[in-house]
């Protein structure tokens, strides 16, 4: 693996993005647990999450792409509690 030395640290980085390193995680625990939503009643594995993740960014994408200015943490945020998987444009 990749990594590198941090003159704030001693421990050694990872070479290589967060996005990176999820699929990493992704493709060797893909069948494992990964988010659990207790107040939901909800659990994904890593492949699940890894599918969601992508899903939710792509209908971001295109909104972002069609001229959408709501896009933000935020609303991202507002709109997870009631987030249908169903259709990437409902983002």
């Amino acid at each position: 693996m990749l990594s590198y030395s941090c003159a704030v640290s001693g421990a050694p980085l990872l070479g290589e993005t967060i996005g990176e390193n999820f699929e990493r995680i992704v493709a060797r625990f893909g069948d494992r647990e990964a988010l659990v939503d207790l107040p939901g009643e909800r659990r994904w594995t890593y492949a699940e999450l890894n599918a969601d993740v992508a899903y939710i960014g792509e209908g971001s994408w295109r909104r972002l792409l069609a001229g959408a200015t709501d896009i933000g943490p935020e609303r991202l945020r507002e709109r997870m509690a009631s987030l249908t998987f169903d259709d990437p444009t409902n983002i």
